[in-house]
């Protein structure tokens, strides 16, 4: 759904529909929440929800929006501090990150995290087009873009899925650097 310029109070009850997709998600996994919960939580009409969203997964669109728009635009792909970011993002979150993921019966919503890190990355590399970066470079070479960028969103999902949900014990600090490493080698063109 496209967005236009919103008054205040359009803006406002975007936010308490946002807002109280992000409480439940702390308590319930994303198949489980509907609508009407969605309205109760935010005290608003079902009429005033779907004024703004189709569904729910386009309320978590809007949401997983939002999440890019906070993170720092001056962090380069594929650099530790990027990396830091989308770690730190599901560290923060991981009840909600469960309730998106191995909470639900279904595995549409992996699909959802993929298209959503995919936006993420596509919006981050357009951002960067004037750089000498090697994983730029990767992605504008290639015949296939759209796989490449695939490629790196399914690994960052993955393994952001396996950390929160099995893998705890292993330090931040270890999961950074391992997916730092990992994009990095993405990155290497082979010498000729």
């Amino acid at each position: 759904m496209t967005i236009k310029p919103e008054s205040f109070r359009q803006e406002k009850t975007r936010q308490e529909l946002i807002d109280a997709m992000q409480v439940l998600l702390v308590h319930k996994p994303f198949e489980q929440i509907s609508v009407n919960d969605i309205c109760e939580q935010s005290h608003n009409h079902r009429s005033t929800f779907y004024r703004y969203y189709h569904d729910k997964y386009d309320l978590l669109q809007d949401e997983f929006r939002m999440v890019r728009e906070t993170m720092d635009t001056d962090n380069q792909i594929p650099s530790r501090q990027f990396v830091e970011q989308i770690v730190d993002f599901a560290q923060e979150n991981q009840r909600v990150f469960r309730n998106l993921t191995t909470a639900n019966s279904h595995e549409n919503m992996y699909y959802v995290l993929t298209a959503a890190t995919e936006q993420t990355l596509k919006e981050k590399l357009a951002e960067q087009k004037k750089t000498d970066d090697p994983l730029i470079q990767q992605v504008e070479d290639s015949p296939r873009p759209d796989l490449v960028i695939s490629l790196i969103a399914g690994a960052i999902v993955n393994l952001m899925i396996r950390w929160v949900t099995t893998e705890q014990s292993t330090p931040k600090d270890e999961i950074v650097t391992f997916l730092t490493d990992g994009l990095n080698r993405i990155c290497i063109v082979p010498e000729t």
